[in-house]
């Protein structure tokens, strides 16, 4: 039975030795230390990993700007940077001199001011002095994750958090060891923290409890770690995300062009890997494929192989041989460059198998491999030939080879055979077209706003109702389905969504029957305001009368609740007036034909008589800030009751009356 060797960033890369490579999500050249992706990239930036020294953007992309000289703090309006901050005289509390860095978290400016060893936090946009903490030792930097800011101090290499909305910083790294050393501070999608040490061009990672972890010798290696960039400094200019193109000072310049500059990438890089152990005696490895994300004009790719029964003591023992090289070319625009590559083994019989990977380009562009994979024992067709096809060594290896590429085909296609089951699982299918095509296949609809995993949950309550479609489990099923959608809460299987069925609220009263005298006071009265029909002269008020026309009216009690039913959803799941339109459609397409509905929206409310059934329509909630005269809401659902409305939710109250203080004496 074949199988292989599957290396890449989840399964691990098993790498001997990587010369100018960099081993992270992808195997790629290594940026030059120097240049514009490398750690020590003169924009500061780290390679892409953070913002460029000097520059912050607000949640609502207003860019801020720090003078090279450290002592003015600019703001752009749209069309120029408006100088906002600049120094002031040390007796003021808001005074700075040089500033180190400067970042943005919430809805506050940081600046670190290195000179007088102090964080200042004003308010965006605003400008207020918000903060202030003193008492740093060497304040080296400051940086943001949109949700905290991170104060370096190169004293004993600590790394202080604040969170906006909280009086104090708290300490989250300190690292004795490395005191004095470090320079910069970054921290990636997970919250944990990067400090680089330009001594040693390296990036040292710590944990959650913020001890030491790995070292990072290159960008690449982390990248997938951190969020996109949308500002880079390159040859002194920045572009912002409009297209405008400024240098460090504000000054309007031209947008540079990237084949300009220094070279990001080294030309020439080697890796290799650990010796893979096929456990089979004499094991004929098949193939080698490559999965390459990017191979553009001008890089390379070559790979060599390895095989012997005995590990090597001594690198210059093994005897590489050549399986395949692949040049890049020019693809169309917008076609993806991902490819797979499929190479033969044709290093001899052994059981361990060693791979090098070569990879080259002109510095600007770099090929980029995503996984590997080994497949060993080589099944070939021959074995189903006469041996006199296999008598002879050259002829064996070269029919081996022949057949070996309908092997490959046929393994493929037994491969996507296999698969085929995970195309029919709501959990397993891919996302994307083949989730949208089993979608469409079973006739449910995908709302194209929602993520993959929304989707994924709505396929599956879908699926789970289609063979009890219109009952009433069913429609609440798909209801807190697109409830969870909507609003990101998970409903319980005892609470809300909640549907009343007709029949359920039928039970009325009749004053003046046959046994008038006898009546339950738990159910309601029956009352001619329930259907409003014009009768004269019993009901006929002006303004609550209405013609109807259909049905004998000694059957409303019956007709007013045949075929329908209600639908009870917290007002706070459906927000908006596109929310209550999806939620209408759901239940148009799921409740049975010959029924109407009535959807309720249920308010944080307990009105006596109106809105006081415990676990269907009476929530407690908060108490209400009243706004009278409060404006107009365009985008609030139509079903949704109003608010601050007297004599509906809001009562106007009276002053408390002042009481009298008694001072009683204590008995002895």
């Amino acid at each position: 039975m074949a199988k292989h060797w599957l290396l890449d960033a989840r399964t691990g890369w098993c790498t001997g030795t990587a010369e100018d490579v960099a081993v992270g999500a992808r195997l790629t050249l290594a940026a030059v230390p120097s240049g514009p992706l490398g750690f020590a990239a003169a924009d500061g930036s780290l390679g892409g990993l953070r913002l460029p020294t000097g520059i912050a953007l607000s949640r609502k992309g207003v860019c801020y700007l720090l003078d090279p000289a450290g002592a003015i703090v600019r703001r752009f309006d749209g069309k120029r940077f408006v100088p906002v901050l600049s120094a002031r005289p040390p007796e003021d509390s808001s005074a700075f001199g040089s500033v180190a860095n400067l970042a943005i978290a919430g809805d506050l400016l940081y600046l670190a001011d290195r000179r007088d060893g102090r964080v200042l936090a004003f308010g965006v946009p605003d400008l207020r002095l918000r903060h202030v903490w003193a008492g740093y030792h060497d304040l080296a930097d400051v940086t943001s994750d949109g949700e905290a800011a991170y104060f370096l101090d190169r004293h004993e290499s600590r790394v202080w958090r604040h969170r906006p909305g909280r009086d104090h910083p708290e300490l989250v790294v300190r690292d004795v060891v490395r005191s004095g050393r470090m320079s910069a501070v970054a921290v990636d999608t997970a919250g944990l923290v990067h400090l680089y040490d330009p001594a040693y061009e390296r990036l040292r990672g710590y944990s959650r409890f913020g001890r030491p972890s790995t070292e990072y010798s290159d960008p690449g290696e982390v990248r997938d770690r951190f969020r996109t960039v949308p500002i880079r400094v390159l040859q002194g200019v920045f572009v912002l995300p409009d297209g405008q193109a400024f240098d460090r000072s504000g000054h309007p310049r031209e947008k540079p062009r990237a084949s300009r500059g220094p070279a990001p990438y080294v030309r020439a890089g080697q890796w290799t890997s650990t010796v893979l152990d096929s456990r089979v005696y004499h094991c004929v490895w098949d193939r080698i494929e490559l999965d390459v994300a990017d191979l553009p004009a001008g890089t390379a790719l070559a790979l060599d192989t390895a095989t012997f029964d005995e590990p090597p003591t001594e690198e210059s023992d093994v005897d590489w041989t050549t399986a395949g090289r692949q040049a890049g070319t020019e693809h169309a625009p917008g076609v993806a460059a991902s490819r797979t590559l499929d190479w033969p083994v044709r290093s001899p019989q052994g059981r361990y198998l060693a791979l090098r990977l070569r990879l080259s380009g002109p510095g600007r562009a770099t090929p980029a491999v995503t996984g590997v994979r080994a497949r060993y024992p080589r099944e070939s067709a021959l074995e189903f030939l006469p041996s006199i096809f296999a008598a002879d060594a050259e002829g064996k290896d070269f029919l081996e080879r022949f057949l070996g590429v309908f092997q490959a085909e046929w393994d493929h296609l037994a491969a996507r055979v296999a698969e085929l089951p995970a195309y029919a699982d709501p959990d397993a299918v891919p996302a994307g077209a083949p989730l949208e095509f089993l979608a469409g296949w079973l006739g449910i609809p995908l709302d194209e706003r929602w993520d993959v995993e929304a989707q994924r949950r709505w396929l599956r309550a879908s699926l789970a109702v289609l063979r009890r479609r219109g009952t009433p489990k069913a429609v609440r099923e798909l209801l807190a389905a697109l409830a969870a959608n909507l609003s990101g809460v998970e409903p319980r299987p005892d609470g809300l969504p909640r549907l009343v069925e007709g029949f359920r609220t039928r039970n009325r009263q009749s004053v003046g029957g046959p046994r008038w005298g006898e009546v339950d006071a738990r159910a309601p009265l029956w009352s001619p305001d329930v259907v409003g029909r014009l009768r004269t002269p019993s009901y006929a008020r002006v303004g609550k009368a209405k013609l109807v026309s259909t049905s004998d009216p000694s059957h409303d009690v019956f007709t007013s609740s045949a075929n329908s039913f209600r639908v009870y959803l917290p007002s706070s799941w459906v927000r908006t007036a596109e929310d209550e339109r999806v939620v209408r459609r759901l239940l148009a397409a799921e409740r049975p034909a010959t029924t109407r509905y009535q959807l309720c929206l249920v308010e944080p409310r307990l009105r006596v008589a109106t809105q006081s059934t415990v676990g269907l329509d009476t929530v407690v909630g908060g108490v209400p800030v009243a706004r009278l005269a409060c404006p107009h809401e365009e985008t609030v659902p139509p079903s949704r009751p109003p608010r601050h409305r007297l004599g509906m939710d809001t009562v106007l109250a009276a002053r408390p009356r002042p009481r009298a203080v008694t001072v009683i004496r204590p008995s002895e």
